[in-house]
């Protein structure tokens, strides 16, 4: 192959990763000034797996939605042919397509991870990439998972009724509080009732989750109640709050 190119310092000579040298000379004479190149196959460079990229990270919420896909690029780096495969060590990470062959162009691989049973916090597996014939098998991408805490949404319908226990001789003032569970939640366990005394909440009682009413007697003025859903894990979130006069 013989191209003119743009006015240098020749003769130089180069060499890639695909068995190519590349010369590349002035021609001068006769008052000319034409510049040559040239490029010479001398040998077949192994295949070279070459990836853009070292890591691939994800973030999400516990019970949360998948993360978006992510893509990257490979490339053989030699000539030849690059016969590929590509593997995953948790079962949460999906690699697609996961292999193929390459010459000198990109193939682009997506990469997707199932967050399903996933916990809180960082989670980290590896994508290795594997050649018979390249002469850097394997290689490896390493993917992390970052979750945040699932957000617990206070309990539904949280409201108070005053009721007035009269007899002949006495009254009683009784408080009945009911709530209902929010289906956003998660694994929840437990509610915690609290009374605000002073703008302060100071737990009166709790409840296991499939309890969701309570009655208190003998109450004196008015009062002023939050209640919160508490999971598996101990984590709380959003309050309700309810007064009754």
């Amino acid at each position: 192959e013989v191209t003119e190119g743009s006015v240098a310092e020749y003769p130089q000579i180069g060499f890639d990763n695909y068995g190519y040298v590349h010369i590349v000379w002035q021609d001068g004479g006769e008052g000319r000034n034409d510049i040559y190149w040239k490029k010479i196959k001398i040998y077949d460079a192994p295949p070279f797996i070459t990836l853009d990229t070292e890591t691939l990270s994800y973030t999400g919420e516990e019970y949360g939605s998948n993360p978006p896909p992510q893509k990257f690029k490979i490339k053989n780096g030699g000539s030849d042919t690059l016969n590929y495969t590509m593997s995953a060590d948790k079962t949460w990470i999906s690699i697609s397509p996961a292999s193929g062959s390459a010459t000198e162009e990109e193939d682009e691989i997506t990469v997707s991870v199932d967050i399903t049973g996933l916990t809180e916090g960082t989670h980290t597996g590896t994508i290795t990439v594997s050649s018979s014939k390249a002469s850097n098998s394997p290689q490896t991408i390493a993917v992390s998972v970052i979750l945040d805490p699932p957000h617990i949404f206070a309990p539904q319908n949280f409201s108070g009724e005053k009721i007035e226990n009269k007899s002949l001789l006495s009254k009683e003032i009784i408080h009945r509080l009911t709530w209902e569970p929010d289906s956003r939640n998660h694994q929840i366990v437990k509610y915690l009732l609290y009374e605000v005394i002073r703008g302060v909440p100071v737990l009166l009682t709790e409840f296991n989750s499939s309890i969701l009413t309570y009655v208190r007697r003998n109450v004196q003025g008015s009062k002023t109640y939050r209640i919160v859903a508490q999971d598996e894990r101990e984590r709380t979130g959003e309050t309700a709050e309810v007064i009754i006069n």
